[in-house]
């Protein structure tokens, strides 16, 4: 609404709204539940998009890894019998070497992850 001039004529639009018998509260009140829920809404897209933009870096990143990790899921069928028998062996051999006194002879597997 705009400030009345020298005559009085601005309060029209006061009027106008008394003669509608329009509630300028109700108005406000309408108009401030619409923004509400308007805020609301991009509050919510606003989470889903960076939820988007998130999965859509981790695909980025997993689908360079991928080519890796399938050669190391291979690799790792390919070798750990190998790994396994190497390992008896070594355990084997240490078992069958002589005890000295109070010497003790172990083994100590260290799996190495990176």
């Amino acid at each position: 609404m705009t400030m009345p001039d020298a005559n009085g004529h601005a309060w029209r639009d006061i009027n106008y709204m008394k003669a509608l018998k329009v509630n300028p509260y109700e108005i406000t009140f309408v108009a401030y539940t619409k923004i509400e829920k308007l805020r609301d809404f991009v509050i919510e897209k606003r989470m889903k998009l960076e939820k988007l933009i998130r999965l859509k870096n981790l695909s980025s990143i997993t689908d360079l890894k991928m080519p890796h990790l399938e050669e190391w899921a291979l690799a790792n069928e390919e070798y750990t019998p190998i790994l396994s028998s190497m390992l008896n062996a070594v355990n084997d051999a240490s078992n069958r070497l002589p005890v000295i006194g109070a010497m003790r002879v172990g083994m100590h597997i260290c799996v190495l992850q990176g």
